[in-house]
């Protein structure tokens, strides 16, 4: 299982919001698995995993001057992976019995 998690903060004492919040547009990462049980996770750098838009379809993203005008929220991301798996001797013998029972 992997799962992924974002966190949007508002620090009270640095709370200015503008009259229109703004809505933020998150780039899903890229997962691969691998035959080994290896998880890739792409993730973009800091600076490109999120964007800020008064559109609420994201079509025009706020410039970096806006937006750091605006002193919007904080936001975290955070990625945990975990799971079951047996060893690869077990997995040979699941796929010896279903040769001999003619399973595919």
């Amino acid at each position: 299982m992997v799962q992924l998690s974002m966190r949007v903060h508002y620090p009270a004492q640095d709370m200015n919001p503008p009259s229109k919040l703004p809505y933020v547009f998150v780039f899903s990462p890229a997962a691969r698995f691998e035959e080994d049980g290896t998880i890739w996770l792409d993730i973009q750098p800091p600076d490109q995993r999120y964007y800020w838009s008064f559109d609420p379809l994201g079509d025009e993203q706020l410039g970096d001057d806006l937006a750091s005008q605006l002193s919007p929220p904080e936001v975290t991301f955070t990625a945990e992976a975990s799971g079951y798996s047996w060893t690869t001797a077990k997995y040979d013998l699941i796929r010896k019995f279903h040769e001999l029972k003619d399973v595919n």
